[in-house]
């Protein structure tokens, strides 16, 4: 079982942290299984990555980053996608409490976005080139 994935939110909601609503959650759910903790992520710094990541070990738990990309900026090009991921996965992948993780977004719609791993059917598009070349990519 996974928790619910919480992210930083800018209004609008019951909760804006969301260390305080997981906080909660486990408060309400004290007896719960949960195996995993899921957050999205959206900030484009390795650092702030890193940092999240250390703020979710105080759960006890591996963390499944559920979405990542950078979007909290307002430069959202392809270069930008690409280094943000070049950055991002080793971190991931060195990260021993990272269980989990996945790019942010497959494909959108209705145009193609730079940071769409699908292009045309059947094809990759550059940034999930990129995502399925790292070492271990889709192994076993």
């Amino acid at each position: 079982m996974v928790s619910p994935a919480v992210n930083y939110c800018g209004g609008n909601c019951n909760q804006t942290d969301p260390f305080v609503w997981l906080d909660q959650f486990f408060a309400a759910c004290a007896h719960c299984q949960v195996d995993c903790v899921a957050f999205h992520w959206y900030a484009c710094f390795g650092g702030t990555l890193s940092a999240m990541l250390r703020r979710f070990e105080g759960y006890g738990r591996p963390v499944w980053v559920t979405e990542f990309a950078c979007l909290d900026q307002s430069d959202t090009s392809e270069p930008t996608q690409e280094s943000h991921m070049k950055s991002a996965v080793p971190i991931l992948e060195s990260d021993p409490n990272v269980f989990r993780y996945s790019w942010f977004i497959g494909r959108s719609s209705p145009s193609a976005n730079s940071f769409d791993l699908f292009g045309a059917p059947g094809s990759l598009a550059p940034i999930g080139q990129i995502y399925a070349g790292f070492n271990g990519a889709c192994s076993p």
